[in-house]
């Protein structure tokens, strides 16, 4: 069972992600983050290529540590060792768990001025060792989780990680039931390896001293912030990230000005969120019912300061989609990502993806039926210049992200359902009333 419903950690993964190079000097170049994150799957790359080679089977495991440390944790997630670079050094091997009389692998902390402060305890295996099962009486003939769990209990440690080397399993120290797992063969993608860096990752898992992490925020009920399932309704997240990534990051008090006005002179979509207000490190808003003003729908909308704007809403009854409510929102959306955003990221190219969850198997838009692919329904990053949005671009742009989202299949096969008519029309008076 997971720590995360996975729609939630994959807001909080790409918002998270512009902590990728936030270490890194500020330039003048451009697409650091792609740049950044290719490096680092080059990394996971070569640990896949040893694993496939027979390399990490044939070696035990303490030969392979202090590279997989080393390469791995320090490198691509960013935890600094004892003998490296930084003045910070979070990664240190071996530690004494006085509790339990047990020692980990190694742990990630921080150094009070006279002590190494363990947050995760971390436990290696070799390569292909099944993390569930027992092994011998060496072992007292517990898995490798339960190990783990042993060397922690009466300590301070707060999560627990355990990997063999094909996998890392993400734990909370009170609950061994629970976890996040990432698989290395996984990680081909930058938004793979998002996801990974946001459980893995120092800024994320450790924080600072004082401070909790973010991901420790998000567990106990931080943002980002899907709207929960109501009953009858379907659920819609639109998502922005603008790239290229400006020189630096504005303040979010300039952000909080910038979406405020955005959602004054919004359309009617925008016009249901209240004045936004700062919340954990974003700007946010959030409307719920509300009988005098005609709004029967939840939503939530989120600006945070890497460049990432979020909305979730209830949308439409759940067993006839109105087509015509989503183009509007999809619509509104957009003009409002252009007029918060363009201040402060130029004629950068946004990309944006949509996502309907809570489809049943069959439902009706517009009088067709539809059969869904998947459990959900959702449309990958599409990338829009900001300067290059007139009303023909935002309706062809619009449409086709409409026509992947809600026609994946007609019922009974034959291709896919034609789109309504005057759905053009309804994203030409939208563009004209922004105009």
């Amino acid at each position: 069972m997971p720590l995360f419903e996975p729609e939630r950690l994959a807001v909080f993964a790409m918002e998270r992600a512009s902590e990728i190079t936030r270490s890194l000097p500020l330039s003048g170049a451009t697409n650091r983050l792609t740049t950044e994150t290719n490096r680092r799957l080059a990394v996971i790359e070569t640990l896949r290529q040893r694993r496939e080679a027979g390399v990490l089977t044939a070696l035990s495991e303490t030969k392979i540590e202090q590279s997989f440390n080393e390469r791995v944790f320090s490198d691509v997630f960013d935890y600094p060792t004892m003998f490296g670079t930084k003045a910070d050094f979070h990664l240190v091997p071996k530690n004494h768990y006085q509790a339990s009389g047990r020692k980990d692998d190694f742990a990630l902390g921080y150094w009070n001025g006279t002590a190494f402060v363990p947050v995760v305890l971390v436990e290696l295996k070799g390569a292909g060792v099944d993390l569930e099962k027992a092994q011998g009486s060496e072992y007292d003939y517990l898995s490798p989780i339960n190990q783990a769990f042993r060397a922690a209990k009466g300590s301070a440690v707060r999560w627990i990680v355990v990997s063999n080397f094909d996998e890392m399993r993400l734990f909370r120290s009170s609950d061994c039931s629970r976890c996040e797992i990432v698989r290395f063969d996984e990680l081909d993608s930058p938004v793979a390896f998002w996801r990974a860096y946001a459980l893995f990752g120092r800024s994320n898992l450790l924080g600072t001293p004082g401070e909790l992490g973010a991901l420790e925020r998000f567990f106990n009920g931080g943002g980002p912030m899907i709207v929960d399932r109501q009953d009858r309704f379907l659920r819609l997240t639109h998502k922005a990230r603008f790239s290229p990534e400006p020189p630096q990051e504005p303040f979010l008090s300039h952000l909080h000005l910038l979406l405020k006005s955005s959602l004054e002179a919004g359309a009617s979509w925008a016009a249901r969120f209240p004045a936004p207000s700062l919340d954990a490190g974003r700007v946010a808003s959030t409307f719920v019912p509300d009988e005098k003003r005609g709004i029967v729908h939840h939503g939530r909308l989120e600006l945070t300061q890497g460049g990432f704007l979020h909305a979730s809403e209830t949308i439409g009854r759940f067993d006839n989609v109105e087509a015509a409510e989503i183009v509007r929102s999809m619509t509104s959306f957009i003009l409002m990502a252009k007029h918060t955003m363009k201040t402060v990221f130029g004629d950068g190219g946004p990309f944006f993806s949509w996502e309907l969850l809570d489809l049943p198997e069959a439902f009706s838009v517009s009088n067709s039926s539809v059969t869904r692919l998947a459990p959900r329904s959702r449309v990958p990053e599409r990338s829009l210049l900001l300067h290059e949005m007139n009303s023909k671009t935002v309706s062809a742009f619009v449409l086709g992200a409409l026509e992947e989202l809600l026609y994946p299949l007609r019922a009974g096969g034959g291709g896919r359902c034609p789109i309504p008519e005057g759905l053009e029309a309804i994203v030409l008076e939208l563009m004209e009333k922004q105009a």
